[in-house]
């Protein structure tokens, strides 16, 4: 028989396929296949898809379904009508665009010449180190930019997109970043155009109307939050209009556990997109795993890395191994040794806890140790708390110890500024399990310790060396988590050299209610100046000052090297604490190091490590995560990190990770 089947469109937009009802099973065969395939109905003999702004889907059902039936009833068993057709050629088509993107990549990267060719309207010189992976992005279509911060990621992505902009091939630009990154995208654009643009920073009624919004910009700015919560609109929009998808600082859609359903959102708008671009400088902060929704996202249709279980599977036992071709051919990379930047210079200090913080911290983790081998529970989310528990009181304790008893009222990791504290994951968990203070032993002396004369010691070291550096000039920042201690640094510590306070409490100019917020702080008698104010002062001042801020709010888009006159402002660092977050301290040590500073400059990092503490595994933990994404993306730079330290090997999942660094210091030092 010919034809038995009919596949194609209706008048009214419905994907129908038709088929021929006959006595050898058939009628099981095809409800079999159409029950794992969502969305469509049965009518008689028919399979009905009702009209969905899912393109990619559409195509996807069309190859599956054609692909089915001729391996069932052979090549000519099934009749595809022209607009079913046309899909199905679309779909052939990107596949074809994604191996020779493939190709492309591989053999761009290993040109010595590149002139990348520009539209007439993008008026920016690129620099030499700028031009390959712009004519990467230009030929690879699809493609990742994983260059160091300070490279110009923002003008290489405009630069790649200037013709596609120049011959309307792309109609409009979609950025979906951090909050921090929206300016600078604005201010690139007049820098590498010569006008502003026409854009709009998607938020409130904008957000719930997006899909109507496309006569109003070019240029659409909106926050990851923002994307989760409109991912219908945003594929209604691209439906619409011809638009290029940035995903800027693309770490924040690594992880499907960890990250707030951000990879969930991007992988379903990419497949919509007619363009993607994805822009990190720390794209690998933990490990293998990371880097597959990211890649992903580039070529969503086509499973660049395999799918997901495959992928981490692999890596768990293997490493990056057999994908490295493909990562090669979609990213490219400008490292800091292209940027002709001067060495850093990390200095580890282990710094010895003074008499009733030791005593406090060996009794506390000798507790821990006793009650997480005493777990018998079955339940693995609560042992995971119960150790996640354990993590805060000693990274508590070897910071401050008086910050068990004062942030005793606030275990809420669900809130944004606790969870920013930890470098842990903004979510819901149970305050009970760190217990109460009074459960601890030695509660008389946590809750009286700031009354025991004693500084905690790393506090103490920090105050004095940033004491020092100001004497000879120069400023410094101290990196610190917890806000308490930066409060004490602010009204006691640091008090009599005005340190500038910069932290998740401190307001940006564009939040909500800030007049309220300056009006509140001038009654209280404090200063009222929003976070950007804060740092200007600190890059403008021409005296030594002293800037405490937490890594999660001087984040991306921030630079702290020299200010609009050229001066150089900071190129000292001191870390009081650490956390397992290994974005942010990637990110803090960029704050510091980028283009434009003084070539015979040498950026100082002194990491305090409370000496048989916690500290020790962070640090072993965060040097070994950095080593590792070096490692995968080919840059020089881990020949010159400079941390002498034993590299400790990182599980495939960041919570057995933090775990197992939990319990190999307890273990180590008080079983």
């Amino acid at each position: 028989m010919i034809n038995l089947h009919f596949l194609e469109f209706d008048e009214t937009g419905n994907l129908i396929l038709e088929y021929e009802r006959a006595g050898d099973g058939r009628d099981f065969w095809f409800d079999s296949y159409f029950d794992d395939l969502d969305g469509f109905d049965k009518k008689d003999s028919k399979y009905v898809l009702p009209p969905t702004p899912e393109k990619s889907l559409v195509i996807s059902y069309i190859k599956g379904i054609v692909a089915a039936l001729e391996k069932r009833f052979g090549p000519d068993g099934l009749e595809v009508g022209p607009l079913a057709q046309k899909l199905l050629n679309e779909g052939e088509d990107e596949d074809e665009l994604f191996h020779a993107s493939l190709q492309k990549g591989g053999e761009i990267k290993q040109q010595i010449e590149h002139n990348p060719q520009l539209s007439k309207n993008f008026i920016r010189d690129l620099k030499d180190y700028q031009k390959m992976p712009v004519e990467h992005m230009i030929r690879v279509g699809n493609a990742a930019n994983f260059s160091v911060p300070g490279s110009g990621k923002t003008t290489m992505a405009y630069a790649a997109l200037s013709r596609s902009l120049e011959d309307k091939t792309i109609q409009k630009i979609l950025v979906i970043g951090p909050t921090a990154s929206f300016v600078p995208w604005q201010e690139e654009y007049q820098e590498c155009f010569g006008k502003a643009p026409r854009k709009l920073v998607v938020r409130g009624d904008d957000a719930r109307d997006f899909s109507e919004r496309g006569d109003i910009a070019d240029l659409f700015l909106m926050h990851f939050q923002t994307a989760i919560n409109i991912v219908p609109e945003i594929k209604i929009f691209f439906q619409k209009w011809d638009t290029a998808l940035i995903i800027d600082e693309s770490h924040y859609i690594k992880n499907p556990n960890l990250e707030r359903r951000y990879n969930s959102m991007a992988l379903s708008i990419s497949k919509e997109a007619k363009r993607r671009i994805v822009l990190s400088g720390t794209p690998m902060p933990k490990d293998e795993r990371d880097l597959w929704n990211q890649i992903t996202c580039l070529w969503p249709n086509n499973d660049p890395l395999d799918k997901r279980w495959v992928y981490d599977n692999y890596v768990k036992n293997n490493g990056f191994g057999k994908y490295q071709n493909v990562l090669d051919s979609l990213y490219t990379r400008v490292t800091k040794s292209q940027l002709g930047l001067p060495d850093w210079n990390f200095i580890p200090r282990t710094v010895r806890l003074e008499k009733h913080q030791r005593e406090i911290y060996d009794a506390i983790a000798a507790k821990m140790l006793k009650d997480i081998k005493g777990l018998t529970f079955s339940d693995k989310q609560f042992i995971q708390n119960k150790r996640r528990a354990a993590l805060i009181r000693l990274l508590q304790t070897a910071s401050n110890p008086a910050l068990i008893y004062r942030m005793a009222a606030q275990f809420n990791i669900k809130n944004k500024i606790f969870a920013e504290q930890f470098g842990l994951p903004q979510e819901e968990t149970d305050p009970g399990l760190l217990g109460k203070v009074d459960d601890l032993p030695l509660a008389d002396k946590i809750k009286n310790y700031e009354e025991l004369g004693e500084i905690p010691s790393k506090i103490s070291y920090a105050a004095d060396l940033a004491k020092k550096i100001m004497e000879g000039g120069q400023k410094v920042i101290i990196w610190s988590s917890f806000i308490k201690n930066m409060e004490l640094f602010e009204t006691q510590i640091l008090k009599d050299v005005n340190p500038i306070i910069v932290n998740g409490t401190v307001p940006r100019q564009t939040d909500g209610n800030i007049e309220r917020w300056k009006d509140q702080r001038r009654q209280d008698g404090l200063s009222d100046k929003t976070r950007e104010e804060r740092i200007q002062e600190f890059k403008n001042d021409k005296d030594p000052r002293v800037l405490i801020a937490s890594a999660a709010s001087l984040g991306e888009s921030v630079s702290l090297h020299k200010n609009l006159r050229g001066d150089e402002v900071c190129s000292n660092a001191i870390y009081l604490d650490r956390n397992f977050n290994a974005a942010q301290f990637m990110q803090s040590v960029d704050r510091i190091h980028r283009i434009g500073m003084n070539e015979k400059t040498e950026p100082r990092y002194y990491l305090l490590i409370g000496e048989r503490t916690i500290d020790e595994n962070i640090h072993l933990s965060l040097k070994a995560k950095w080593e590792r994404m070096l490692d995968v993306l080919n840059d020089p730079l881990l020949r010159r990190l400079g941390l002498d330290v034993e590299a400790e090997v990182v599980d495939n999942s960041e919570i057995e990770s933090i775990n197992s660094a939990l319990v190999k210091h307890l273990n180590k030092y008080f079983s």
